[in-house]
């Protein structure tokens, strides 16, 4: 239901823009990476957006970037998006 919402209120959002809006929502148990990069694959996207938490250093190694490893193996371009 919280996934259902969610889509909801993105479809919201977007749907002044005029980009095309799915109307499937998946349930995926891989990893975050691994489905990330599959969806955009399945598309045939031109571009994967991201959001970031702007981790660095220590906290960056510890934790991993899934920004980082889709960025060099997307078949596509990545944009990574960080809050101000």
């Amino acid at each position: 239901q919280r996934a259902q919402n969610a889509v909801a209120e993105a479809e919201k959002i977007l749907a002044p823009s005029g980009l095309e809006i799915s109307e499937s929502i998946s349930v995926l148990l891989d990893g975050t990476k691994d489905i990330i990069l599959a969806e955009a694959d399945a598309w045939g996207a031109d571009c994967i957006f991201l959001g970031s938490h702007g981790r660095h250093g220590a906290q960056r190694l510890l934790m991993g970037s899934v920004s980082e490893s889709i960025a060099q193996q997307a078949h596509c371009s990545v944009e990574v998006v960080r809050a101000s």
